[in-house]
């Protein structure tokens, strides 16, 4: 069987990990060329069903106005990056989902605990609950 790149892209998610809080962030690949544009509504999506404020939400979508993308050069995001696809793997057998709610996958990814949260929150959901609550 011979698949195209769209086909695959469509098959597999792509994954983005806030530094600063580890928030997994699954998001269709396909089309590829929107990828940055829709990731705002995506992040959206998951604060909102974490239960961020709205003026939160609307926070983060300006800042995202100005961006700057790169690959990461922590091996500790690196790590933990490795693990959730390790886990949304995991969690899409075991609910026999070939193709899970992505927003869903990664809120219920967020409350994982990571290592490199330990000294503070333990898991991103936590994490991001604290940044809300720092910027009050």
């Amino acid at each position: 069987m011979n698949l195209g790149l769209d086909t695959l892209a469509s098959l597999y998610p792509c994954q983005f990990v806030a530094e600063s809080t580890l928030l997994p962030v699954f998001m269709p690949l396909a089309p590829g060329e929107s990828l940055l544009d829709r990731f705002p509504d995506q992040l959206a999506a998951i604060l909102d069903r974490l239960g961020a404020p709205t003026t939160f939400i609307e926070d983060e979508r300006a800042a995202m106005a100005d961006h700057c993308w790169s690959k990461t050069a922590s091996r500790s995001v690196l790590g933990v990056m490795n693990d959730f696809v390790f886990l949304a793997d995991h969690y899409r057998r075991y609910h026999g989902q070939p193709r899970p709610d992505l927003v869903e996958l990664s809120v219920q990814l967020s409350r994982t605990p990571c290592s490199p949260l330990f000294r503070t929150h333990a898991n991103p959901d936590r994490a991001v609950t604290a940044l809300i609550d720092d910027r009050r």
